[in-house]
């Protein structure tokens, strides 16, 4: 689903214009609206910090067990601003209780650094999800 997210983002960023047809007394009606890439990018983030802000037990989101996420460069607001999509995420996070019951899952995903090497200056890139995590419990 969220992969599907995320090719739609992509394809809808190099169109940024979509059409719809309808009939009304057999006339066409087309109407044609502007997408915002910020729109839909803040929805995936929406709907990944949803993912959290629910967890109760069993596997973690998928996206939790990459600890090179942030390397998802269709997420970052421009190819020039590298960012931390896995903090971008845990920021929307609200479910305190949440966040403590995926680390007492003690996933050895958790633990993981990327061990990709980026060009880039990515804030966090260098930290675990554990560390983000407890990051935030902190903040909330």
């Amino acid at each position: 689903m969220k992969i599907t997210i995320i090719i739609f983002a992509i394809l809808v960023k190099s169109l940024s214009i979509f059409a719809q047809e309808t009939s009304a007394n057999n006339e066409k009606i087309i109407y044609l609206a502007h997408v915002s890439m910020d729109s839909i990018k803040a929805k995936i983030f929406h709907e990944y910090a949803d993912s959290i802000n629910n967890f109760q037990t069993g596997n973690l989101p998928s996206f939790i067990q990459n600890p090179c996420f942030d390397l998802t460069v269709g997420l970052w607001k421009s190819f020039h601003s590298p960012m931390s999509i896995r903090w971008e995420i845990l920021q929307k996070v609200n479910n305190k209780a949440a966040l403590k019951r995926i680390l007492a899952t003690k996933d050895r995903s958790l633990f993981l650094k990327c061990s990709s090497k980026s060009t880039f200056q990515i804030p966090y890139f260098d930290k675990s999800y554990k560390y983000l995590i407890k990051k935030r419990i902190k903040e909330l």
